[in-house]
């Protein structure tokens, strides 16, 4: 049985979806397109909602909307990126019990409660978009898009809280009435319910018109998160099938350079065929009231848009605010993630553009002053190598390089964490000016480099390093300084006879390509070496770190809301 934070919830009334407030709080949440107009449906109910055909419409939409809570949002990078090999905390995350994995990681813990709530919000939205949809007026052809669409988002939200949390309670039924009792489905049956949704699903989506209404699911969405998801249940041969699948028949293609890949101008397939499906967002920004739930006052955290822009930056602007200012060109920074120097340090930038195409190395001097510096002179210049003294002595900014930043020998971070390499991928300088938090840059959660990782994965588990290569030097020709994939490739210990590719080289390059993109935790730990690579390479979380953090605590509020107490626990390791 499930259990949705009943300490917060109103009385049920007849189904579920009267006494949760739809999430959709306006139609427009996912750019302009027409299906997704601006209005209001806060406080609609499903059987309302159901008599019509735009009504049926809202309730699907209300189910993107909740894709939101995730991708581009803060507390999803904490859960996602932060604590693992290769991404750390900033100044605001300095003691986070996500970075560190300290005491404070335990069913008490904010964002652990927020997204069993959201996550669990979202999949009972599905159910009951799915339950209601038999009785809408829609048409049946559409009806059966609508379904394989519903069904898709169920799955991706289901295997979020599977990965999250392990063993959860689960369920495709709408309540009637208020469930005070939790049971935990197992893993394996949580998946078996993902595949049985994403393979209805496909076929559901067969034939549909790919790009109609840019942001919905389409078959290669589906396809797309089944090679994902035989890749995690090391179904090699079904995770081989499905990628090359997208790989030869989507229509896709590698973006001709990460620069190209990031650059904002080219977030949309099909300028950018590179991408299979997005989260949108709006230019518009979200209204004030969007994602009431529980009651009037109680609302989503005021996170509008998405602020993955703001996250990633360090406090530039501190340094010398007469020489620089907050920008659109350098974003305004919360100084929330830093790299660790690991994942600096798998760039060799002479051969690799995804570097200097990341992150950026020198802040230039924005502002008229009266200290005779010109705008475009160096301000300050971050180096992940160690400069000569004579470098030093010759420049008349600030250089802080390896050794001024990590200590040599345990790659501690022994600097100010407001100072740090920023990571450029999310940057949006569109927006309407330079303080604005709210970002209407799409976020990417399926493109096709990744169906060339599962490719390439699968291969070397079925079939060896020489079967894998191909996948791989084709990536590798689209990142490379010159297009040459064989000599970066080769930087990387890696040979044309597939000699080198090994699961370490496989995570050490999905570091060098996915870094930010809310999947590094989840690749840890599907490939067994969480663990490990946190104690060799992340100085801030490597004595703390357990072979119980591949889950997350279940939120105390839940443990304190049920009856069966005795039954339904704390997820081993957690207090």
């Amino acid at each position: 049985m499930l259990i949705f934070n009943l300490k917060r919830t109103k009385a049920m009334k007849t189904r579920i979806v009267k006494f949760i407030l739809i999430i959709v709080a306006f139609l427009g949440v996912f750019s302009c397109e027409d299906y997704l107009r601006e209005e209001n449906y806060t406080y609609t109910t499903g059987s309302s909602l159901v008599t019509t055909v735009q009504g049926m419409e809202t309730m699907i939409n209300s189910c993107y909307s909740c894709l939101r809570l995730w991708y581009g949002k803060e507390p999803a990078v904490l859960l996602s990126e932060v604590g693992t090999d290769i991404y750390t905390g900033g100044n605001h995350y300095i003691s986070s019990e996500y970075a560190t994995y300290n005491s404070s990681l335990n069913g008490s813990s904010p964002e652990v409660d927020e997204y069993w709530k959201y996550f669990y919000f979202a999949l009972n939205t599905t159910n009951s978009a799915l339950g209601y949809l038999p009785e809408s007026p829609m048409n049946e052809d559409l009806k059966v898009v609508r379904e394989g669409e519903l069904k898709f988002l169920r799955a991706l939200f289901l295997w979020h809280i599977t990965e999250i949390w392990g063993d959860a309670p689960f369920t495709t039924e709408v309540y009637s009435s208020k469930v005070l009792t939790a049971t935990k489905t197992s893993v394996d049956d949580l998946y078996a319910q993902i595949f049985e949704d994403l393979l209805s699903a496909e076929i559901n989506l067969d034939g549909v018109d790919t790009q109609a209404e840019y942001g919905r699911v389409t078959i290669w969405t589906v396809r797309s998160m089944l090679a994902r998801m035989y890749l995690y249940r090391k179904d090699y041969v079904n995770a081989l099938k499905y990628a090359n699948m997208v790989i030869d028949e989507g229509g896709f293609e590698l973006a001709p350079s990460n620069d190209f890949l990031w650059d904002i101008a080219n977030t949309e397939y099909p300028g950018n065929k590179e991408i299979i499906w997005s989260v949108i967002y709006s230019d518009n920004g979200e209204p004030a009231n969007y994602g009431l739930i529980w009651s009037e006052t109680e609302i989503w955290p005021a996170r509008h848009g998405n602020n993955m822009h703001l996250t990633f930056l360090c406090y530039y602007q501190a340094y010398k605010p007469a020489l620089l200012e907050r920008s659109l060109e350098y974003g305004r920074a919360w100084v929330r993630f830093m790299p660790n120097l690991f994942l600096l340090d798998l760039y060799d930038e002479t051969v690799d553009t995804r570097f200097s195409s990341n992150f950026r190395e020198a802040f230039l001097c924005n502002k008229e002053n009266e200290l005779g510096v010109a705008i475009g002179d160096t301000v300050m210049y971050f180096s992940k190598h160690v400069v000569s003294q004579s470098m030093r002595d010759s420049a008349d900014y600030l250089i802080l390089d390896r050794n001024d930043m990590w200590d040599p020998t345990t790659e501690a971070f022994i600097y100010d964490r407001n100072y740090y390499f920023c990571l450029n991928k999310f940057l949006d300088p569109t927006r309407a000016d330079k303080e604005d938090a709210h970002s209407g840059r799409d976020v990417f959660v399926f493109r096709l480099s990744e169906m060339y990782f599962i490719a390439g994965e699968a291969e070397y588990y079925l079939n060896g390093g020489s079967a894998a290569y191909p996948y791989f030097l084709a990536m590798a020709n689209t990142r490379a300084v010159g297009g040459d994939g064989e000599a970066m490739l080769n930087s990387y210990g890696v040979t044309s006879d597939g000699s080198g590719i090994d699961i370490d080289f496989i995570l050490d390059e999905k570091g060098r390509e996915f870094c930010g993109e809310f999947i590094r935790w989840f690749d840890l730990k599907r490939t067994g070496k969480l663990v490990e690579r946190v104690r060799l390479h992340n100085p801030d979380a490597a004595a703390n770190i357990e072979d119980y953090h591949v889950v997350r605590p279940i939120p105390q509020s839940e443990l304190d809301a049920i009856k069966n107490k005795d039954e339904f626990t704390q997820n081993p390791g957690y207090n």
